[in-house]
């Protein structure tokens, strides 16, 4: 393995606790995915970090902003992890959604590509209350649960999706090619999705979104790339896709037109196959660049082969690119680089 930083074991104690508090969020890296250590950039200081989180070995993750990590193990168990504490919360197991693509003969095939999405949210006033989300199976199904639920509740009318959000007490979810959809009551004894708005005249409906809260109102995210070459031999390499530019939309929720946004101002946006979530950039001095967007590979690749590259950080106002992380431990066949704020409860 060839890292571009030096790695340092963190030792949590009391005093770590409160430094991890108001924390800039991670990145969990591919590296040491079969081992029971795990390796985490930080993009506030430029360095790694890495530790001994047994809990996380050979799992496909998926991160969030409110310090939790979903996990999908060999053994097809979900979990809620906290790389801090070591705390960990039973989800259903992969068993409980029945879709006809799984295989208990190939379990490792079942978690690669069996979730292309996991997302976590939590109540403002009740930190305790966690519900996960998955994008899920064949059909790209909504599914979701709360720890200690025995199985997954499939959200009726939910095919074909490419991100969800828990906003404002209602779900709503954004389709491949098609328009945003929403469920009031996702709390109901059969949440379905309904149409709610189409996408902005300018999008294609070809590319990949990503629904955000901003400054309290719904937004889209827009990822747009192209087909590019490669010095890595393609059987190796994961695909020959890189993003060229992204785009960002509000909607409003009384006429459902779209603006796009030629700024994020204070904010920044971290995207990926993590929760997609926003940050004020003042709240984090010297750590985070307002108006940019953070960005790691999410393409969906069927094939098993490399996925990782596809990753930086982009300023929405300049048009502009700007390297993130680099290194051979971004690349794998299990599952991306994925963003984590860590937080020791």
């Amino acid at each position: 393995m060839k890292v571009c930083h030096p790695w340092r074991s963190v030792t949590l104690n009391h005093k770590r606790h409160i430094q991890f508090l108001k924390s800039f969020p991670w990145l969990l890296l591919t590296a040491g995915e079969e081992e029971d250590q795990r390796y985490f950039f930080i993009p506030s200081e430029n360095r790694a970090c890495r530790l001994n989180l047994p809990e996380a070995r050979g799992c496909h993750c998926w991160g969030s902003p409110n310090g939790w990590l979903v996990t999908l193990g060999f053994d097809q168990q979900f979990h809620l992890l906290n790389p801090l504490t070591r705390k960990r919360l039973p989800l259903p197991p992969l068993s409980t959604f029945k879709d006809r693509n799984f295989t208990a003969s190939k379990p490792g095939t079942n978690r690669m590509f069996c979730v292309r999405k996991a997302s976590v949210f939590t109540d403002d006033e009740n930190p305790q209350f966690l519900v996960v989300y998955l994008i899920i199976g064949e059909f790209q199904k909504c599914a979701f649960a709360r720890p200690g639920d025995t199985t997954w509740t499939v959200v009726g009318k939910s095919d074909l999706l490419i991100d969800v959000i828990n906003f404002n007490g209602k779900l709503y979810a954004v389709k491949n090619g098609g328009h945003i959809r929403v469920c009031d009551d996702p709390n109901g004894p059969h949440p379905t999705l309904i149409h709610f708005a189409a996408l902005p005249d300018v999008v294609m409906g070809t590319e990949r979104f990503y629904l955000v809260e901003l400054g309290g109102e719904l937004h889209l995210v827009v990822r747009t790339s192209d087909r590019t070459q490669t010095d890595i031999p393609p059987y190796e390499f994961h695909h020959y896709v890189k993003t060229s530019y992204f785009e960002v939309f509000k909607l409003d929720l009384s006429t459902l037109k779209w603006d796009e946004l030629e700024t994020l101002g204070d904010y920044a946006l971290f995207v990926g196959s993590n929760t997609t979530f926003a940050l004020k950039a003042s709240h984090y001095p010297d750590q985070c660049k307002a108006g940019c967007i953070y960005f790691t590979d999410d393409y969906d690749e069927a094939y098993g082969k490399l996925v990782g590259d596809d990753m930086g950080i982009y300023n929405l106002e300049a048009d502009t690119f700007e390297l993130l992380y680099k290194g051979d431990d971004i690349l794998s066949r299990f599952s991306p680089p994925v963003w984590i704020t860590p937080k020791p409860f």
